[in-house]
């Protein structure tokens, strides 16, 4: 994440160096994104770059944190809006992400993202961007559990790790085979079902 000198930086200087480093990866994957181009766009020096952020990771991960707060945000108020009904606010979270994609101005960044989130990419980036556990954390009195067999936090941090697996599995098919929103919720809902209710008849 940043340096507190980058933080320290006025507004519209630290847009042209987003701006830079989001075009960058947008147009290519992480490990083929390079900072003398970032620097190139932003009219920094490489020096300058290092005074605000440690590696490419740090840069890279700050953007995609800035892209997941918008989506916080909406967490927040689903959780209001659905009275903590769990399935309820990652349906609906998921349509709001699936929206994000057919965007122009994020549709290249996410499609890099996803593409090439592999191992380490998954082990670096920081939990609350990928799990959104501080969130949770903070509205987890909020959450209805009455369904649950199991009611505290690290369960329900299992269950929504799961539907994020499902969440990221079918991104990488909308964004490769353009498959329509309707053929991926109806993927979504059936394998949502197999973690809600088990793939057995008992």
């Amino acid at each position: 994440m940043p340096k507190q000198t980058f933080h320290n930086l006025p507004l519209e200087k630290k847009s042209i160096i987003f701006n830079a480093a989001y075009k960058e990866f947008s147009n290519v994957s992480f490990y083929d994104a390079s900072i003398a181009n970032i620097i190139r766009e932003a009219c920094i020096s490489r020096g300058s770059f290092y005074q605000y952020f440690s590696n490419k990771e740090d840069i890279y991960f700050y953007i995609v944190d800035q892209l997941k707060s918008q989506s916080k945000v909406y967490f927040e108020n689903l959780v209001k809006s659905t009275k903590g009904n769990l399935w309820e606010i990652m349906e609906s979270l998921f349509k709001h992400e699936l929206s994000l994609v057919e965007d122009d101005k994020y549709r290249q960044f996410f499609k890099q993202f996803f593409l090439n989130l592999n191992i380490y990419l998954q082990e670096h980036l920081p939990k609350r961007v990928v799990m959104y556990e501080d969130t949770l954390e903070e509205f987890m009195e909020d959450i209805d559990l009455s369904g649950f067999k199991q009611k505290n936090q690290e369960y329900i941090l299992y269950v929504i790790n799961l539907i994020t697996l499902v969440i990221g599995e079918l991104m990488k098919n909308k964004l490769i085979y353009n498959v329509s929103n309707e053929e991926i919720m109806e993927r979504y809902k059936l394998q949502v079902d197999i973690i809600k209710n088990g793939a057995l008849n008992t």
